[in-house]
């Protein structure tokens, strides 16, 4: 839904968290993108500290190597994670961290790639399936099947392309039901995010969230496409907000929102909060395969 508080424009996603974002009145979100299979090995004492591996894809250059060791740094300071420390191994990095756990190391992974799709179609996945919601006719050249998410083979990141329109899956945890999203191209791109925090909002009740700016490209064109999509019968007024292929949430948006700003506003902890913030704020330039943890006994 959209809102305004304190002449700020307002984005706000309702209500339920899960690994990485919060579900919407309308039943979305996600359960974020499934960690990358790694090998485990056990400490040899509980003293260990916790370390991950991870292999750059493709061929990085050895300075793309120092910026995602780097940026791997920052995320893990960003969430919390107390004095990590990395260390760059050829076309590897590895992360250090006191208590760190697997599921810290696997969203470190994740790229952060941020973006925000019009919503053209929508439907629950279940077992004897369902009518999607909304016109999957995209354009007169392309037509969208909306995935059937109950199969967990639908649920891979499918935003090859900004500028086309795409497939994804959402996870409502409220009540247990994966969605199937058809969206529109991007409309907003992630990079045009330039400043992301976790904050608390204790004078409204509304718990921890994440607060973004958008810089002049951003605020212009997301005030443009809020204002188209309040026009929009639902479910063509929602927004969906897509991380690393999944759908985070899609709000339903009321009017425009102008003013620069936006905020991401679900039942989140203040470690999911942190997360969510450290992989939309600093967006990793190449995919990342974690290979190997090493975890206390």
């Amino acid at each position: 839904m959209s809102a305004t508080r304190g002449g700020v424009g307002v984005l706000v996603a309702a209500a339920c968290a899960v690994l990485l974002g919060g579900c919407t009145g309308a039943g979305g979100g996600t359960a974020g993108p499934t960690a990358p299979a790694t090998t485990a090995t056990p400490g040899a004492s509980s003293g260990l500290t916790p370390e991950a591996t991870y292999t750059l894809q493709g061929s990085p250059s050895p300075a793309e190597v120092r910026q995602v060791a780097d940026q791997l740094q920052r995320r893990a300071q960003a969430m919390g994670l107390a004095a990590p420390k990395v260390e760059v191994r050829g076309a590897a990095v590895s992360l250090s961290a006191a208590g760190a756990t697997r599921e810290q190391f696997a969203a470190l992974a994740q790229q952060g790639h941020l973006g925000f799709r019009p919503v053209l179609a929508l439907a629950p996945s279940l077992p004897n399936g369902a009518s999607a919601q909304g016109a999957v006719s995209a354009d007169p050249t392309t037509t969208l099947q909306v995935p059937n998410c109950s199969d967990a083979a639908q649920r891979t990141d499918r935003q090859s392309a900004s500028g086309k329109p795409a497939v994804a899956c959402g996870y409502a945890a409220e009540n247990g039901i994966w969605y199937g999203f058809a969206l529109g191209p991007v409309a907003v791109d992630g990079t045009d995010v330039s400043a992301v925090k976790a904050v608390e909002d204790t004078q409204n009740g509304a718990g921890w969230q994440i607060d973004l700016t958008f810089d002049a490209v951003g605020a212009q064109a997301f005030a443009d496409v809020t204002g188209r999509l309040a026009a929009q019968p639902s479910p063509a007024n929602q927004f969906a907000i897509v991380l690393d292929g999944a759908v985070v949430s899609h709000p339903a948006v009321a009017s425009a929102v102008p003013g620069g700003a936006a905020v991401i506003s679900g039942s989140f902890t203040e470690a999911e909060a942190r997360r969510l913030a450290a992989l939309i704020g600093d967006r990793l330039p190449v995919p990342l395969l974690l290979t190997e943890t090493t975890l206390p006994n």
